[in-house]
């Protein structure tokens, strides 16, 4: 979760997105690709052993159905073209391979023209143009699931398969009277912060139920601080069941 973020050399942002159904990794590599396109940033879509290896019948549109984006090409001549130049909307256009245009590709921090530079005034302008051009588009970019949490007392955060058994749980729970809700983000970075604070904002506690150590916690104790946030942890390579969700929602709920 936090290696698709942070994972990187160099401080700059990336999408991922977290489909929790055979149906739903179909349309979010699409929808990866989009973005790609869209945004010139790697897209990673990230899912689950246990999800990879689900079989569920999925009904598929026709191909011509399907939206799909397309980069902004380069116009003009090669005089004066520079590859990395600052637009209205943050994101260069790119110039089409066998255009004549020429490009100089590099991992290193570079200028506008594309060759690497260690001028501190470029640096800065160029990495806060790579920050801002997702930032600025966050709401295009942002997809998630909020579950009954419009009365939710207690909301419950989770995605990929354990989504899954959080929703059973909701369903189980909700028809016992309790008011639980359940917050799933399909966009994981840049994580809908926003969403997530609207589902919670009636609710008294936001239980986290992760296969790992804690991460999907961090996020949610940064956007609504630790005091709401309680964490649910398994780490013996079996899911986690919608039972033992609603025996820690129960458990906390008191």
């Amino acid at each position: 979760f936090m290696q698709a973020r942070w994972g990187t050399h160099g401080d700059h942002p990336i999408i991922a997105v977290a489909p929790a159904s055979v149906e739903e990794i179909y349309f979010e590599t699409i929808r990866a690709f989009n973005l790609a396109e869209e945004y010139r940033v790697p897209v990673i879509v990230l899912y689950d052993q246990i999800v990879a290896q689900l079989v569920e019948t999925v009904e598929l549109p026709r191909p011509e159905a399907v939206a799909r984006s397309e980069r902004k090409w380069a116009k003009g001549d090669e005089q004066g073209f520079r590859p990395y130049a600052e637009t209205g909307d943050l994101i260069p256009v790119m110039a089409r391979p066998g255009s004549g245009l020429r490009v100089h590709v590099t991992g290193l921090t570079h200028a506008e023209d594309g060759f690497p530079t260690q001028k501190p005034d470029a640096v800065d302008r160029v990495l806060h143009r790579l920050l801002g051009k997702i930032e600025r588009h966050r709401e295009q970019i942002e997809k998630f699931e909020a579950i009954e949490t419009a009365d939710a007392e207690i909301v419950i955060l989770a995605c990929g398969i354990v989504s899954r058994a959080a929703r059973r749980a909701v369903q189980e729970l909700r028809r016992k009277g309790r008011k639980v809700g359940l917050f799933r983000p399909i966009t994981l970075w840049p994580f809908p912060e926003r969403g997530l604070r609207e589902a919670a904002a009636r609710a008294r506690l936001v239980i986290v139920p992760e296969l790992n150590a804690g991460q999907l916690a961090l996020e949610a104790e940064r956007i609504l601080g630790k005091e709401k946030v309680a964490g649910m942890n398994k780490l013996d390579g079996e899911p986690i069941t919608p039972a033992e969700i609603v025996a820690r929602v129960k458990e906390l709920g008191r």
